[in-house]
């Protein structure tokens, strides 16, 4: 309904094409391929451990970790069960956004846990009162990758889906 709105209301046409641009590969960090002491294989994925889970108090975690896309950016840690490492592109927020390719070749689910200082505090004195479990002095995102998941972001260059504008006018009125 949107996009025929923008068709008929802006006469907006477009077409998306490739294009290389710069990314985030996820990679693996020790050419060993050891994994970092805070990443490891799941025993489900977060939809099995969610399937038939109802809370038992009021206020219980989900099965799946005590991560939200929002959270995690705000406070610098994620605790999560049954995950893809796909999820992990969650970082490019506060790494720099740009497309996410995971190029380990680690497939399947991973539980982890990560703790890293948001770059905007890295940057910038903040009110400690706000934030209290912010550790100023604590790790970048990248670096937190690497130490405690044996992964890191490398900046490549690779194919990525761009939206391109054809045409657009001034609304026409109602």
């Amino acid at each position: 309904m949107l996009r025929t709105l923008l068709a008929e209301r802006f006469k907006l046409t477009v077409h998306t094409e490739t294009r290389s641009e710069p990314i985030w590969a996820l990679v693996l960090a020790r050419r060993d391929g050891k994994l970092g002491p805070n990443l490891h294989p799941a025993a489900k994925s977060c939809v099995e451990l969610r399937a038939g889970w109802q809370p038992k108090a009021p206020g219980e975690h989900d099965p799946c970790g005590t991560w939200t896309f929002v959270n995690a950016l705000r406070t610098g840690s994620m605790s999560v069960h049954g995950f893809a490492l796909d999820q992990l592109s969650a970082l490019s927020t506060d790494v720099g956004r740009r497309p996410f390719v995971n190029k380990t070749g680690l497939a399947g689910f991973y539980d982890w846990d990560l703790t890293w200082t948001p770059q905007v505090f890295l940057q910038a004195p903040f009110d400690r009162s706000r934030f209290p479990d912010i550790n100023p002095d604590g790790p970048s995102a990248f670096t937190a990758l690497e130490e405690q998941l044996g992964l890191k972001l490398e900046s490549q260059k690779g194919d990525a889906p761009v939206l391109v504008i054809d045409h657009i006018e001034r609304p026409t009125e109602n």
